[in-house]
């Protein structure tokens, strides 16, 4: 049996979000974007990202969709193809969400993250052996502590609120924590069970088509906002080949802006990844 390793990316929300989730909906919102089925956070299915990815590395970076063998090691055939089909050596994982932007009374927002959400990233850590994560302390830390009605912050003024919720500035701070809370700019901010409150009011956006001026065709789309974070894994067989494709990979992945989702013309979904893995490639 291949023996696989796995790398960790985040990906930063540059611009606004909007991968579809195709699903029929009665209410006023028209379009949803995708969302984990247990949690209701929302996420970036692993089809939608590999396929995302795979237009990437073929038109953005002009390979050759049906012969290139990057493109057939890592992704395998082109979904069209019928006959020789190849599958692709490289396993992609959702994107979950790590952390999500909320707006501050003194400054223009803070990152929140819950422990449940902590916990879940630690577990998958943990199932996928990865242990030079840098952020794998902080993230075990945090998914222990119980927070109540107020969120949590780490750096501020302690009047400060975070939507309409009044926050704890903690006093005392454990030295993982502090190091990932630096690593965002002192931005980071601990949710209890109200966290599900933030993921499942995220913003809607009216769009309208317009033909000569008269509206055509109005419709209402929800996104994810810029400056969210989500966390994703990629396994690759541990062999000479899959190792020489990915120093490949990941260069071109984390030097370049990726596209994810629809309305790519109207700046949506404009990401940068990150390994996050300590080791180098």
């Amino acid at each position: 049996m291949a023996q696989f390793k796995t790398y960790c990316y985040e990906i930063r929300l540059l611009t606004n979000m909007h991968v579809g989730s195709g699903d029929t909906n009665y209410g006023i919102i028209d379009k949803l974007v995708q969302r984990d089925l247990v949690t209701g956070n929302p996420s970036v299915h692993a089809s939608s990202l590999k396929g995302a990815l795979r237009e990437f590395f073929t038109k953005e970076k002009g390979r050759d969709e049906k012969n290139d063998s990057f493109i057939l090691h890592v992704f395998g055939s082109d979904p069209k193809e019928k006959d020789n089909l190849k599958n692709g050596e490289y396993r992609f994982l959702s994107a979950d969400l790590f952390l999500l932007p909320v707006r501050s009374s003194h400054q223009q927002y803070y990152l929140a993250t819950s422990p449940q959400i902590a916990e879940g990233l630690s577990e998958k850590l943990e199932m996928l052996n990865i242990k030079s994560l840098k952020m794998g302390a902080a993230l075990a830390t945090l998914s222990k502590k119980e927070i109540g009605e107020k969120p949590q912050i780490f750096s501020g003024v302690a009047n400060t609120l975070l939507e309409d919720y009044s926050v704890d500035l903690t006093k005392t701070i454990e030295p993982e924590v502090a190091a990932l809370n630096t690593n965002y700019d002192n931005k980071l901010a601990l949710f209890g069970d109200n966290f599900k409150e933030l993921a499942q009011n995220l913003p809607v956006i009216a769009r309208n088509q317009l033909d000569n001026g008269k509206s055509e065709n109005l419709w209402y789309e929800e996104i994810v906002p810029h400056q969210s974070r989500f966390i994703t894994f990629i396994s690759i067989p541990d062999n000479a080949e899959s190792n020489e494709h990915f120093k490949t990979f990941d260069k071109e992945l984390t030097s370049s802006l990726i596209q994810l989702g629809a309305n790519g013309s109207i700046g949506y979904g404009l990401c940068k990844f990150t390994k996050l893995n300590a080791e180098e490639v």
